[in-house]
């Protein structure tokens, strides 16, 4: 099964004033919504790496190329 909607916290933060950026990472888990979540070891070093990324190459001139101003 592959959920075709949903929705986070993020969603309403880009309802701010002016809208404001938001991104949101999603970590593959199964019993998602139970009281402990079970997730690949490799999917998290997976999403620690994506961001590391992120971070380290997202620049302003990077956020301007994708800015709707």
């Amino acid at each position: 099964y592959v959920a075709q909607g949903g929705g986070t916290d993020a969603a309403e933060l880009q309802y701010g004033e002016g809208g404001v950026a938001t991104l949101t990472i999603s970590i593959p888990q199964r019993y998602l919504h139970s009281p402990h979540g079970a997730s690949s070891l490799l999917d998290i070093q997976a999403s620690i790496d994506l961001l590391k990324e992120f971070v380290l190459n997202f620049d302003k001139k990077a956020f301007d190329k994708i800015s709707y101003k």
